[in-house]
């Protein structure tokens, strides 16, 4: 693609506005990883806790609004008013999905509780039905117009997915029909976003960039059950006491009302003094999937539908931007470097795209087969690539914030609180090792299937991600720990070999010394029957102040002339020489 010919190579295609999308649906993972207060529970079992919690909320607790979904395969609820024909139908595609992946990957994937295993399944589900519409509000100045748009959309899945490395993935799919392609590019931007990126004129959120306004609604024109507390209705104008909040040293992420009331009790995000909490992992923008259907009732085919969009179209859908008049949203120079590699389009003549940026996937296309099989497999088969991938990235984030946080613990002053605190930094240490062992052999897939275009997806994904380089940068982290603590072993262990040669030459002095008085050389009971107890001590004295002499000769023969060890020998010299010198005069006095 030439992009110095943008207006020959957009010839003939439509303005974003002009376009219309017959169905967009959106879903979004909200990554959150758990800070936990006690350092000496694993966190596969602080996790456990927090599912039972969830599951076990008592009556009237936004708790119990999450219900326990024991085979991860229904991850999408069924429709109300199901028919029978639809629940077939609704089956039939959980086959499928499951039997795209590896047995191994569907083993961690979409393996259930059972009673005689002790440990819960690597992945637990919980699901929220009680919300059935959401209404947002959002508007974008494009060129010389201001427009604005109003929708209510479908709550078709809310669910919430415990790993047991400490991460927490929340995830929302909405569903909307007759858009634009404007439309869809301005809500895909702003509705993602967790928090007010900055103020627009010191009065509220940006507006643009973030909704006007987001409701959440039982039925359509209803607010939801008042469970545990006010369901917000949220306006962007009241985000401005949010720079406030900043400025108490916590620091927290000020998350908008509408994000917090979804997991609100659930998952605690304040802090807590001794308590666990769980902290939300992405920027503003959370990671999305998007299917966009440009199918319409002028009869026109997937490979026209598509070839109508400007390529700058395209790409605003890929890096989820909003609407815009230029051609290009980025440089056209950088554009043209980049872009072949966020496009699969090993089906783009029979009319579906995959755009993938990494934080957005994107499906766009037309046609009964896009509408009815493409659009289902984004929903699961892709869905699923979507989640290890997006906790795998959360995963590895978590485990270097633990590894931060470790290596904090040992700023101290002092040899004994050292000490205490190396202790501490082995122990976390180790649980942070034990937890990453288990992620590599049980989450971490670099394939999850043999069907052709699934590796191919799943390898670009994975690049867009750069999963590789943040797997190698952790485990660097964990070698340098290591190493730091294998060192600090070493020098304890060269410490102790010290102190036991110190009290070994000591002892070999004293040894040789009370060897030599009990050879009858010295003492001789013939000799000296006529000495009282003083001479005798004074006599023994005075050998052992010899032995002392000669081991400090020796020592600084061999080299180990040592400070420590030096000063030990010339106490007991001194000692010995004194009492000696003391009891020799007691003698020549008696």
């Amino acid at each position: 693609m030439d992009m110095g010919q943008e207006n020959i190579a957009d010839a003939g295609k439509r303005l974003a506005n002009d376009i219309r999308v017959g169905r967009g649906r959106l879903l979004l993972f909200w990554p959150l990883i758990l800070h936990k207060a006690a350092d000496g529970k694993s966190m596969a079992e602080a996790i456990s806790d927090h599912a039972h919690a969830i599951a076990g909320g008592p009556p009237g607790d936004r708790q119990s609004c999450w219900q326990r979904i024991d085979d991860t395969l229904d991850h999408i609820p069924p429709p109300f008013g199901e028919r029978e024909d639809e629940r077939v139908g609704r089956r039939g595609h959980a086959y499928a999905e499951a039997l795209y992946f590896h047995e191994f990957v569907r083993t961690t994937l979409f393996r259930r509780p059972a009673p005689e295993r002790e440990t819960p399944p690597p992945i637990q589900l919980f699901q929220r039905r009680d919300l059935r519409h959401v209404r947002v509000a959002f508007q974008k100045q494009i060129g010389e117009s201001l427009q604005r748009w109003d929708k209510t959309l479908d709550v078709e899945r809310l669910n919430l997915y415990l790993f047991s490395t400490g991460v927490a993935v929340v995830v929302l799919e909405v569903h909307g029909e007759d858009w634009t392609l404007a439309a869809f590019q301005c809500f895909h931007d702003c509705f993602r976003r967790l928090y007010a990126p900055f103020f627009q004129d010191g009065v509220g959120a940006p507006r643009g960039f973030v909704p006007d306004g987001v409701s959440w609604l039982a039925e359509a024109g209803s607010s939801p059950p008042q469970v545990g507390g006010e369901c917000p209705s949220w306006r962007a104008e009241d985000t401005i006491g949010d720079v406030d909040a900043m400025g108490d040293g916590s620091r927290q992420t000020p998350l908008f009302g509408h994000w917090r009331y979804l997991v609100a009790g659930a998952l605690p995000l304040e802090r807590r003094p001794g308590g666990d909490y769980w902290r939300s992992l992405s920027d503003e923008r959370m990671p999305t999937m998007a299917t966009v259907s440009l199918s319409s009732a002028d009869g026109c085919d997937g490979r026209q539908a598509l070839a109508s969009v400007r390529d700058g179209d395209l790409m605003r859908l890929c890096f989820a931007d909003g609407p815009e008049d230029d051609a290009y949203p980025y440089d056209r120079g950088f554009l043209a470097r980049v872009w072949p590699n966020h496009v699969y389009d090993r089906f783009g003549d029979r009319g579906t795209l995959y755009l993938l940026s990494g934080y957005a996937f994107v499906a766009v296309g037309a046609g009964s087969d896009f509408d009815s099989y493409v659009s289902e497999h984004v929903r699961r088969h892709y869905f699923q690539m979507g989640l290890l991938l997006h906790f795998q990235h959360a995963s590895l984030l978590s485990y270097s914030m633990r590894i931060t946080r470790a290596v904090e613990a040992l700023d101290g002053s002092g040899k004994h609180v050292a000490h205490d605190r190396n202790e501490q930094f082995r122990e976390r240490m180790a649980l942070i090792e034990g937890d990453f062992l288990q992620f590599v052999h049980r989450y971490r897939f670099t394939g999850i299937s043999n069907q052709m275009q699934a590796r191919e997806v799943f390898s670009l994904w994975r690049a867009q991600l750069e999963l590789d380089a943040l797997f190698d940068d952790v485990k660097d982290e964990l070698r340098n720990a290591n190493a730091f603590l294998s060192a600090r072993t070493e020098e304890h262990q060269t410490a102790a070999a010290n102190k036991l040669a110190n009290v070994a030459a000591i002892g070999v002095v004293l040894g040789l010394a009370s060897s030599t008085m009990g050879m009858n050389v010295v003492f001789d009971e013939k000799r000296f029957e006529d000495w009282n107890v003083a001479s005798h001590i004074a006599l023994a004295a005075a050998v052992a102040a010899f032995f002392c002499i000669a081991g400090l000769a020796g020592l600084r023969y061999l080299g180990l002339w040592q400070g420590r060890l030096k000063a030990l020998f010339g106490i007991l010299l001194v000692v010995f020489a004194a009492t000696s010198l003391i009891a020799f005069a007691i003698r020549a006095h008696g």
